[in-house]
C-alpha cells in the first residue's frame, strides 16, 4: 500500500466552517448581484438605443441629411459603430497636430543641443554623438549623487553615495555647507 501524498490536516473546528460557509454566500450574492447588475444596465443601454432609432426613423429625410446622416445607416449611428465624417476628420487631424507639436519639440530640442560647446554638454553628461539618442528619449541621465540626497532631503553628499553603496547610516561630520 503506498503512502498517502499529503499529510494530514489538523481538524477544523465548526466555527471555521460557518466562517466559511458565510463568506462563500456573500461571494456568491456578491457576483450574482454583479450579473444582474450588467444585464440591467445592458438591457437599459438597448432600450435607449431602440428609443434613438425609433426617433431618427421618424425625421424626415432633410433633417437627417442637415444632421450628416442618411436614411440607411442609422442602425450603425445609433450603436456607435459609425461616426460622422466631421468627427473622423476631427480625431485624425488632432493626431496629425499633436504629432507636429511632438516633432517640433523634438527638433527644437535637438537645435538647442546641437548649439551647446562641447564643455557644457559634459558638464551635461552627454556627448555630442548621443545628443539623438538624448532627443529620442532612448537615453536617460541617471541621477546625480548630490541630486540623489537633495531628493532624499538630505544635504550630505557623503550620504547619498553611502546609500547608493547600501549604506543608510547618516554621516553628519561632513555635511555641505548650504
Amino acid at each position: 500500500m503506498r503512502p498517502h501524498r499529503y499529510a494530514p490536516r489538523a481538524p477544523v473546528d465548526q466555527e471555521a466552517i460557518e466562517a466559511a460557509i458565510r463568506r462563500a454566500r456573500q461571494l456568491r450574492s456578491e457576483f450574482f448581484a454583479g450579473a444582474l447588475q450588467r444585464v440591467v444596465k445592458a438591457f437599459i443601454r438597448w432600450n435607449q438605443r431602440n428609443a434613438l432609432n425609433h426617433r431618427l426613423q421618424t425625421l424626415p429625410d432633410y433633417l437627417l441629411k442637415d444632421i450628416g446622416i442618411g436614411r440607411g445607416p442609422l442602425p450603425a449611428v445609433v450603436s456607435g459603430a459609425r461616426r460622422r465624417p466631421s468627427q473622423v476628420f476631427a480625431g485624425a487631424l488632432e493626431r496629425v497636430v499633436k504629432a507636429f507639436i511632438r516633432w517640433n519639440q523634438r527638433h527644437a530640442l535637438n537645435h538647442r543641443l546641437q548649439a551647446l560647446p562641447d564643455y557644457l554638454l559634459k558638464d551635461i553628461g552627454i556627448g555630442r554623438d548621443q545628443i539623438p539618442a538624448v532627443v529620442s528619449g532612448a537615453l536617460k541621465r541617471q541621477a546625480s549623487p548630490l541630486a540623489e540626497a537633495v531628493s532624499h532631503g538630505s544635504l550630505s553628499f557623503l550620504d547619498a553615495k553611502k546609500r547608493r553603496a547600501g549604506n543608510t547610516a547618516p554621516d553628519t561630520e561632513k555635511a555641505l555647507a548650504a
